[in-house]
């Protein structure tokens, strides 16, 4: 478990499963799904091991295609109008000019944004802080982004093989403009992939188990209910 440094990984995985378990086993959760509540914990638990231990296993140092990817932006929003399907071509011309124009408008916001961080620290803190502070999207982070998910613009940026940790830039797509912040490396996707598929499963065949068993419970609560209602009628 030790190679390339993944033991220590294991450890704090195992820790963070265990405090789950923990967090997850109160009272209410307990009475209402007994002990299979503390088979479950069990099972995510050893979930976070297997994690840790394959990403520090496989993991590499340089960005690799199939890799998930970790960043930051800040969105300047750019409202656009899209043409009637009937518009004409002059008209067509004239929205498409009209939107270039806000695009254009719009870029000295995002580069006072990108000149704001880079006079910071430059660190992923000051992104945040920054981030919170003007970004037009609901979240300033993404972890685990795998290539082909965002826009193409966005997209391409992120998965340069030249990309590297602490890389910024400015990147349009047809949301607006966006600050980029290049965080680094998430899990392996197909390790992700695998582990994701084991704890669906596992998922799965709990909830189905559990659904029987409430299926099973509510007719009797239905019965003993009905059977109350009649006989307080009487």
């Amino acid at each position: 478990i030790g190679i390339h440094g993944s033991g220590q990984a294991v450890i704090e995985a195992v820790a963070v499963g265990h405090a789950i378990g923990l967090g997850l086993g109160v009272p209410g959760i307990l009475l209402a799904l007994g002990h299979e509540v503390h088979q479950m914990m069990a099972k995510l638990c050893l979930y976070n091991a297997v994690v840790a231990a394959l990403t520090g296993l496989v993991k590499d140092p340089g960005i690799k295609v199939g890799n998930h990817l970790a960043l930051g932006h800040i969105l300047v929003k750019v409202e656009t109008k899209t043409p009637d399907k009937d518009a004409t071509e002059d008209e067509k011309k004239k929205i498409e000019e009209e939107n270039k124009k806000k695009f254009e408008e719009a870029q000295p916001t995002a580069q006072k944004y990108l000149d704001e961080f880079l006079a910071s620290g430059k660190t992923k803190e000051d992104f945040e802080k920054i981030g919170e502070k003007y970004t037009e999207d609901s979240n300033v982070f993404y972890e685990n982004v795998r290539d082909g998910e965002m826009v193409a613009n966005f997209n391409d940026w992120i998965f340069d093989q030249t990309r590297k940790v602490g890389d910024t830039g400015l990147v349009e797509t047809e949301y607006g403009w966006h600050v980029m912040y290049f965080v680094g490396e998430g899990r392996v996707a197909y390790v992700d992939d695998a582990i994701n598929a084991w704890v669906n499963d596992q998922w799965t065949e709990w909830f189905e188990a559990e659904y029987k068993n409430l299926d099973i419970n509510s007719k009797l609560i239905g019965d003993i209910d009905g059977g109350s209602d009649k006989t307080a009628t009487k």
